[in-house]
């Protein structure tokens, strides 16, 4: 997955009015695996299409 992808999810999850733990529970992941996953300098995690889309997705609700 891009670099750039990572970091506007990261941006996105951390930045988000909702907050990051209740992202992470909508998407039904711990609190501290969503963090890994979208950190943009942890090669270890990987982050997967429905997590990043899920993310965009709940966080756009809360813009409209």
């Amino acid at each position: 997955m891009s670099a750039n992808l990572i970091s506007a999810v990261h941006d996105l999850v951390l930045e988000s009015g909702l907050g990051a733990k209740n992202i992470a529970a909508a998407v039904g992941k711990p609190y501290s695996t969503l963090l890994r996953e979208v950190n943009p300098f942890d090669d270890g995690a990987k982050l997967g299409a429905e997590t990043s889309c899920g993310s965009l997705v709940i966080s756009s609700r809360l813009s409209i």
